[in-house]
């Protein structure tokens, strides 16, 4: 980063890591792989899309905040930077919460959907990623957590169910910065939420919108996409340290897209870069 320039560089990169070069410019109709498609795959199998059924919530509210922190940037306004990176990482977690939540059901035993050794990896590829946070608000929730479901466990998947792993979740909610109504419910379709996988509740409700449970990942896509958030965590936090250095007045937002002992650039082409780390 210190060969690429200042703060309004490292933060374009940030935008280019969570939505990658493959995403296009048509929203909800990209190729991507990484944080932006998950968030636009799991919106409609918890109700939290647009007003188009489609896209996410969490998207929009994402780049929206990706441009107040270059306009602060540009400012010289450091410290109000700052508040606004945190309010991206929080924001870019539930799309994996909402996979967590998502393959807790899917591997539960007793749920209607039998995924068996596939969605109880894929679960844990994701409860993984936000593990440590969760530690660092509750290591009791955490704990439970990978009781339940780590990969492979010699207990049996999701020995607890779903519905405990879903309740330790929301348990940490508002510490971890994000809200039930970004996250949502798991939707069968247009019967309605899955039993005990119903939204909880906020001061207010969020809306619903209907799902399509055919929508998956590749265990390659899930690795790109953990990588992609360390990474893109470190380039978000090295914009906020570069502030106050000589700004560089180039913005790809202005472009098309193109403590718990359990715990063991350039913009372009990032998807093939995180799909390669794996």
């Amino acid at each position: 980063l210190s060969a690429n320039g200042a703060a309004v560089h490292a933060w374009d990169e940030a935008v280019a890591f969570y939505t990658g070069s493959l995403e296009g410019t048509a929203n909800g109709a990209g190729q991507g792989v990484l944080l932006y498609a998950l968030a636009d795959k799991r919106a409609p199998q918890f109700g939290t899309t647009n007003s188009d059924g489609t896209t996410s919530v969490v998207n929009a509210e994402i780049l929206d905040l990706f441009k107040s922190g270059q306009s602060k940037l540009l400012a010289g306004k450091c410290a109000e930077v700052e508040t606004v990176r945190d309010q991206i990482v929080a924001k870019m977690t539930v799309p994996l919460v909402q996979g967590t939540l998502r393959y807790a059901y899917r591997a539960d035993p007793a749920g209607s959907i039998k995924d068996g050794d596939k969605g109880q990896a894929e679960g844990w590829a994701f409860a993984a990623a936000i593990l440590p946070q969760i530690n660092r608000c509750s290591p009791e929730a955490a704990s439970e957590i990978i009781e339940n479901m780590q990969y492979p466990n010699s207990r049996g998947p999701v020995v607890d169910g779903a519905v405990v792993v879903k309740q330790q979740l929301e348990s940490v909610y508002s510490c971890m910065g994000i809200t039930c109504a970004d996250v949502g419910g798991l939707l069968n379709g247009e019967e309605g939420y899955f039993p005990g996988m119903e939204p909880c509740q906020d001061a207010s409700n969020s809306g619903s919108s209907s799902n399509d449970d055919n929508k998956e990942l590749s265990g390659g896509a899930i690795a790109g996409i953990v990588i992609a958030i360390i990474v893109l965590a470190l380039v978000i936090g090295a914009g906020a340290f570069y502030c106050g250095r000589k700004h560089e007045r180039h913005s790809l937002l202005d472009q098309p897209k193109s403590n718990n002992p359990k715990f063991g650039g350039d913009s372009v082409s990032v998807d093939a870069k995180a799909m390669g780390a794996v």
